[in-house]
C-alpha cells in the first residue's frame, strides 16, 4: 500500500482555483499526485486524444513523449473507457491481464522507459465532453486497489464543476476576442478542434455570401483553389495548436468577384483558457494590416495580458531589445524581464523571437 494523505477535499478546493486561473493546473495535478501516492498526473481527452493538455511537472518528460511520439494514438488504456463511463473511474486491471501488460509495447516500451506502471483514470465532464485525469504510479508503487478506486471516484464532481466553469470562462474569452477584433475593424472567426466555426464577429458575418459561406458550421468557398488553400491553412494551424510546430504564414483566397483576400490562422495554444471551450484557431480575414499597437491589443485580449504587459509586447514587437523597451517605457530592466516572463507564460511562447512571430501573425498582409 502506498503511503498517501488522501486529502481530496483540499484537491477539490484547488480545482476551483484552477478553473479561473489556468496557470494553476500543473500545480493542482502535482498536489493530486502526492495526495494519492502517485508519481504524476495529466489530463486526457477521451474522444479526440487531444494533445497539448497539462500534466504535473514530475512527468513532463512522459507527457512530451506521449504526444510527440504518438503514443496517444497507441494508448491501450483507452480500452478502459467502458469502465470509465460505467463507474467514473478505471484502472489497468479493468481491461488488461498481467500477461498482456508484459507483452504490450505500450506498457514495456513506453511506460517501462519512464519507470511507470499503475494507472487510475478519473472521468469528468465539461459540457457534454468527457475527459479524464490519468494518474500514474511508478513500478514500485503498486496498482490502485478497490478501496482507492472508491475514494478516487469522489473527484468526479469537483473535476466536472471546475471544467464546466473553465468552459464557461473560455466561451466568454472567445466572444471577447471576437468583439475586441471588431473594434479594430478586423473580421475574425474562431474554430474548434474539428475545424468547425465556433464564433465570429459581425464583420466576419458580413462576409458570408460575399466571400465565403458557412454550411453546417464548416467554412465553404466558391472557388475550389481557395477552398484547398484554406483547408490546408486551417489543418496546419489546428496541428500547431496541439504540439509546438511552425504555423503557416497565411493563405490568399478569392472572393466571388475574383479579388484576392488574405487570411491568417493563429493557433490558440493556451490550453486551459480555451480547451474546455474547444477553441483552437483564430482566423483573421482581410487585407488591412493593423499597427503594432493594435496587434498588442489583440494579443492582450486573446491571452489576458495586463496593460503593462501589452505595452511591453508592443515595444518588443517593433524589434527593440528588453533593455531598450525598459528604457523606452521608463521601467527597470528586471521589471521588464518579470513582465516578459508573464507574457511568455500567457502566450505559451518561450523566446522573444517566438513572441514577435506571434505578433506578426496577428497582422494580415
Amino acid at each position: 500500500m502506498v503511503k498517501a494523505n488522501w486529502n481530496l477535499t483540499l484537491v477539490a478546493e484547488q480545482l476551483q482555483h484552477a478553473a479561473v486561473d489556468p496557470s494553476a493546473w500543473p500545480d493542482v495535478l502535482s498536489d493530486l499526485s502526492r495526495q494519492v501516492g502517485a508519481e504524476g498526473t495529466f489530463i486526457v481527452s477521451t474522444e479526440t486524444r487531444l494533445a497539448g493538455t497539462p500534466g504535473s511537472p514530475e512527468i513532463a518528460g512522459l507527457v512530451d513523449d506521449y504526444y510527440r511520439n504518438r503514443w496517444n494514438e497507441r494508448d491501450e488504456r483507452y480500452r478502459c473507457l467502458p469502465s470509465l463511463f460505467a463507474k467514473g473511474v478505471a484502472v489497468d486491471q479493468d481491461f488488461a491481464s498481467p500477461e498482456e501488460m508484459r507483452s504490450s509495447p505500450y506498457y514495456q516500451e513506453f511506460l517501462g522507459r519512464h519507470g511507470l506502471r499503475g494507472f487510475a483514470g478519473v472521468g469528468f465532464k465539461a459540457g457534454e465532453d468527457l475527459w479524464a485525469v490519468a494518474i500514474q504510479r511508478k513500478v514500485g508503487q503498486g496498482l490502485f486497489d478497490v478501496d482507492e478506486q472508491k475514494r478516487l471516484v469522489k473527484l468526479w464532481r469537483p473535476l466536472s464543476d471546475a471544467a464546466t466553469l473553465s468552459r464557461q470562462l473560455g466561451f466568454a474569452r472567445v466572444m471577447g476576442i471576437a468583439d475586441a477584433l471588431e473594434l479594430t475593424k478586423q473580421p475574425a472567426m474562431i474554430f474548434d478542434a474539428r475545424g468547425r466555426v465556433l464564433a465570429l464577429n459581425n464583420l466576419a458575418d458580413g462576409l458570408l455570401g460575399e466571400l465565403i459561406d458557412v454550411v453546417g458550421r464548416t467554412l465553404v468557398f466558391r472557388d475550389l483553389q481557395s477552398q484547398s488553400r484554406f483547408d490546408r491553412l486551417l489543418g496546419d494551424a489546428l496541428a500547431a495548436a496541439l504540439i509546438e510546430r511552425p504555423e503557416p504564414a497565411a493563405a490568399v483566397v478569392r472572393d466571388r468577384l475574383g479579388q484576392r483576400v488574405t487570411v491568417r490562422a493563429i493557433a490558440l495554444r493556451g490550453w486551459a483558457r480555451f480547451t474546455f471551450a474547444n477553441a483552437r484557431v483564430l482566423l483573421l480575414i482581410g487585407n488591412n494590416r493593423p499597427k503594432v499597437d493594435s496587434a498588442s491589443s489583440i494579443l492582450a485580449t486573446t491571452f489576458g495580458l495586463t496593460a503593462a504587459e501589452a505595452r511591453l509586447a508592443a515595444v518588443l514587437g517593433a524589434g527593440h531589445s528588453v533593455a531598450q523597451a525598459a528604457d523606452q517605457l521608463g521601467i527597470g530592466y528586471e521589471t521588464a524581464r518579470t513582465q516578459l516572463k508573464a507574457i511568455f507564460l500567457k502566450t505559451d511562447t518561450h523566446r522573444q523571437a517566438q513572441l514577435i512571430a506571434l505578433m506578426a501573425r496577428l497582422t494580415v498582409e
